[in-house]
This record gives C-alpha cells, sequence and structure tokens, in this order.
C-alpha cells in the first residue's frame, strides 16, 4: 500500500460570530471559536494541478473553501449546527464535474479557548471517512480538553510530602463508527462537567506516583461520569504532567488509555484476562521513610 496522500489545510480560521457552548459557569453562550480543516485526498491527490501549476479538478481552493465556510457561520449558531455546515461546504467543494469525489477523509477541528475555567482550550475533532461515492463511511469524534492546572499533593519525595504542587492534564474523550450505524455522542451541556469532575478527584489525591494518580483518575472518571454519559462505551485518554519535577525538563509525563467501547474491544494474544496482583501488592523504597 502506497503512502503517498496530498492533503489541503486551512488552520485556525476565525469567525465572524463564533458558535454557542457552554461557558466555564455551564452556561450556553455564544463564544470565539476557530475552525481547522484537514482535506486528505484519494488516489493520486493533486497531481494533475501540481503538473500543470493551476487550480483544476483535482484540488480544492482552500481560499474559497475559507469564505464559505465563514459564510456559513450564522449568529445564535451552536456547535453541532456549524460543524454541519462545515462538512457541507467540503463535500460541495469536493464534488467536481460528473460527480467524481476527491475526497477519501475530511477532518474538522473546532476550537474554543474559553470553554475551560482550569486549562487551555477546549477543542472538538471530527473526523470523516468516504466512500468512492461521497457517502461517508465512517465517522471518528474526539472530545479534548488541553493543559488543566490543578494543584495537589503528589511525590514520593520527603520534600514533595510537605505541601501541593502544580500537575498539567491533558483529556481525550473519543468515539468510532462504522458505515451507517450513527454515533452517539453527549450533548455539550452534559459534557461540560468533565473538567470539573476531573480537577475534584485529583484534588482529593495525596499519591505517590502519577502511574497511580493517573490510574485511579481514569477509574473513577469512568465510575462517577463516564459510564452515564456512554452508555455504550468510549477511549478515554488522560495525560497527567508534572512540570516542576525535573529542573532541565519541561515536565515528566505519565499517559494511559482506556477503551470501554463494548463492539470495539480487541484482545491481547491469550485473552483479556486480568493481570495477577495489583499496584497494592508492589514492594517499594519510600524515599522519606
Amino acid at each position: 500500500m502506497s503512502l503517498d496522500e496530498d492533503s489541503i489545510h486551512v488552520e485556525k480560521l476565525q469567525l465572524p460570530h463564533g458558535v454557542t457552548a457552554p461557558d466555564i459557569w455551564g452556561q450556553t453562550k455564544q463564544q470565539p471559536a476557530t475552525v481547522s480543516v484537514a482535506l486528505f485526498l484519494k488516489g493520486e491527490g493533486f497531481h494533475t494541478a501540481a503538473n500543470k501549476d493551476e487550480l483544476d479538478q483535482s484540488t480544492v481552493h482552500y481560499g474559497e473553501l475559507a469564505k464559505r465556510i465563514r459564510a456559513a457561520n450564522a449568529a445564535g449558531q451552536d456547535v453541532e449546527d456549524f460543524v454541519t455546515a462545515v462538512q457541507h461546504c467540503v463535500e460541495t467543494m469536493a464534488t467536481k464535474a460528473n460527480n467524481n469525489f476527491i475526497l477519501e477523509r475530511v477532518a474538522i477541528i473546532l476550537l474554543l479557548p474559553k470553554a475551560t475555567k482550569y486549562g487551555k482550550d477546549v477543542t472538538m475533532h471530527y473526523v470523516i471517512g468516504y466512500e468512492d461515492s461521497g457517502k461517508i463511511d465512517r465517522f471518528i469524534r474526539y472530545h479534548e480538553i488541553n493543559e488543566i492546572k490543578v494543584m495537589t499533593l503528589v511525590g514520593v519525595n520527603g520534600y514533595e510530602r510537605k505541601a501541593e504542587q502544580p500537575l498539567e492534564v491533558d483529556l481525550v474523550l473519543l468515539r468510532w463508527v462504522e458505515k451507517e450505524k450513527g454515533i452517539f455522542w453527549p450533548s455539550m451541556q452534559s459534557l461540560a462537567g468533565l473538567e470539573e469532575k476531573a480537577v475534584e478527584i485529583i484534588r482529593a489525591t495525596s499519591f505517590e506516583t502519577l502511574e497511580t494518580l493517573a490510574d485511579h483518575t481514569a477509574k473513577q472518571l469512568q465510575e462517577q461520569l463516564l459510564e452515564k454519559l456512554f452508555p455504550d462505551g468510549c477511549m478515554l485518554r488522560l495525560k497527567i504532567s508534572k512540570p516542576r519535577a525535573i529542573a532541565f525538563a519541561d515536565a515528566p509525563a505519565v499517559e494511559v488509555s482506556r477503551n470501554t467501547i463494548k463492539d470495539a474491544r480487541k484482545c491481547p494474544p491469550g485473552g483479556c484476562e486480568e493481570p495477577a496482583g495489583n499496584v497494592e501488592d508492589l514492594k517499594v523504597v519510600k524515599p522519606y521513610a
């Protein structure tokens, strides 16, 4: 299989009206937003446009695409309606003469810098795959909260047991489908509590290692929130960084991925049995003991 692929990107396009979404207090309000789109072309990509050094039916005019996306953004538009409008713009421009559809997939990324209380931003990723005819055959969705700041007691050294220190947490929820099964996704309003719940869980801990903290946080998020929001399961990725731990590095970090999607779990050779023992069984030497 060839690894060659051509793609066209419009990155962080400013929107004239923003979108309506929950703010840091859980109230649905219009917020500033930027959108990025990446169009991945099927087959030989934009080779004829490249050979001729001019726009033709093998490519998409990114300037015209940007204009259409901005024009599709209406005052009071919510996230779902706006993303659907962007998808329509992309699919219309990717449909060429004789209904020739030139896309293999598209990624739409909506960034909301004011939708997080403790973090840097909230981003929503929509990845849509197409058959040769242009019919959708798969859909992947991410909800991501970046660089959540949390103060907590953590560390194995004696001096680390005396006071809280800052952590940075990245949270990603993912769900996908194939063909026409449809995709269930919680409302933006119901997802507004995700960040607060993660901070609440982490603040209440006093573990020594990031490994235990990450595993504990993932389990508690699943039990306290995600089982209700995603009755058919989801993929959770949780990364915890400790920026003050190593003087000459930005941060050490650990990351866990947990898949509870009922129809998509894959077992390694030998099956899915739980490993013998757990973290409490490990014998460690505590530097401050």
